[in-house]
């Protein structure tokens, strides 16, 4: 029997913070998960262990029936220990109160409550349009968009699709924009890290060639905070890597101002 095998379990264990693994014992005892927890007692043993060892497993817990199964009860105890991270992690994370709202919405809208389903989507719209998560942005617009078509448009007017139209098409540019930019600044960094900076024309030559596909990307009428960000880091890559310390600089100086805006967003 490997001593290494399936180490996902141990590598789980050994990076949750002491305040998960408190509530990961709370959570547990809230819904069992075993016979008086015997995978409580697991998550104890492999806690304590240096390097992942089945063997000292086997042996420690000698006579237990979930031994006969063991890759299924890995596999359950890392199931139960993401559970009591997502819900540890609920209430600090951004996107998981907008899927907290979208779900909500989901469940009001399949018992027919329209108004309230909305209302939902409304409050996560508007989190996720202060936050810029424009993916998010377009999963509430087609929830939206349910709503309108299930009332057979009886409660929205042309200008208020219009509006919603315009929104949309930012949302869409905004997205398309960001996804790009990402694409363009880790080519960017592939080159960099793949040849180094620039030593002949032909080095400076392909980084021209992604700036200028960074010029032709149609910019959003206002970016977020994510969005400002890669902006300046690319220009500050590309500069870096053409050798042109002055723009390199200033553009740092740029995103060093950015973030004393935004204080919030250095975390």
């Amino acid at each position: 029997m490997s001593k290494t095998a399936s180490p996902a379990l141990f590598d789980l264990i050994h990076n949750m913070s002491k305040s998960e693994k408190r509530y990961f014992k709370i959570h547990a005892s809230r819904h069992t998960i075993g016979h008086q927890n015997k995978y409580v007692q697991l998550f104890d043993f492999i806690e304590q262990q240096s390097e992942f060892n089945e063997e000292e497993i086997y042996t420690k817990f000698d006579g237990e029936s979930f031994l006969n199964k063991f890759s299924i009860t890995k596999n359950r105890l890392y199931d139960h220990l993401m559970k009591a991270l997502a819900s540890y992690h609920s209430s600090s994370s951004l996107e998981a109160n907008i899927y907290k709202l979208l779900h909500g919405a989901e469940i009001l809208y399949d018992k027919g409550l329209y108004d309230h389903s909305e209302k939902q989507l409304k409050s996560a719209k508007r989190l996720a349009t202060k936050h810029g998560k424009t993916a998010l942005l377009l999963k509430i617009e087609g929830k939206l968009n349910e709503i309108i078509e299930t009332q057979g448009y009886t409660k929205i007017s042309s200008e208020e699709l219009e509006k919603q139209e315009e929104e949309l098409n930012q949302t869409l540019i905004s997205e398309e924009y960001y996804n790009r930019l990402w694409l363009l600044k880790s080519k960017l960094f592939s080159i960099m890290h793949q040849q180094g900076k620039s030593r002949s024309k032909d080095d400076i030559d392909k980084f021209k060639v992604l700036l200028d596909s960074y010029k032709g990307l149609k910019k959003p009428k206002k970016m977020s905070f994510n969005a400002q960000h890669l902006t300046i880091h690319f220009e500050s890559a590309y500069y870096f890597a053409t050798l042109d310390q002055d723009n390199c600089l200033n553009s740092l100086y740029k995103n060093l101002k950015l973030f004393q805006k935004e204080h919030a967003q250095i975390k």
